[in-house]
């Protein structure tokens, strides 16, 4: 999995592309808590290029996010494919996380 990240003020934007499984997650997390030390406010997570996503992976990211909870920083994910948003709704994992679409994102968040 690729990842690209953008800093605005207290925004991190990652971009991801690619695959999203339990293994590239874990390396990903990984990065991702480094990011968080410094204590933004606001990280939103890119899915717009990724592809494929496992429930190992959910799984991780559910792990994540209480870790972005800790830190008193707020999660987004956006761009995401509607059999991802299936999945996460299926798995009611669809309300531990604030879904936006690309356009959402956009307008609340790039002014």
């Amino acid at each position: 999995m690729k990842k690209r990240i953008e800093k605005t003020g207290d925004l991190i934007i990652v971009h991801l592309e690619g695959e999203m499984t339990d293994q590239s997650f874990h390396q990903l997390g990984r990065d991702l808590l480094v990011l968080i030390a410094d204590g933004p406010r606001l990280m939103a997570l890119d899915f717009e290029d990724v592809n494929q996503m496992d429930l190992a992976a959910l799984g991780q990211l559910i792990g994540f996010s209480r870790h972005l909870i800790l830190q008193e920083t707020d999660l987004i994910l956006y761009g995401l494919k509607s059999s991802f948003i299936d999945l996460m709704s299926i798995s009611g994992t669809d309300k531990l996380f604030n879904i936006l679409t690309l356009e959402q994102f956009e307008a609340l968040y790039r002014k």
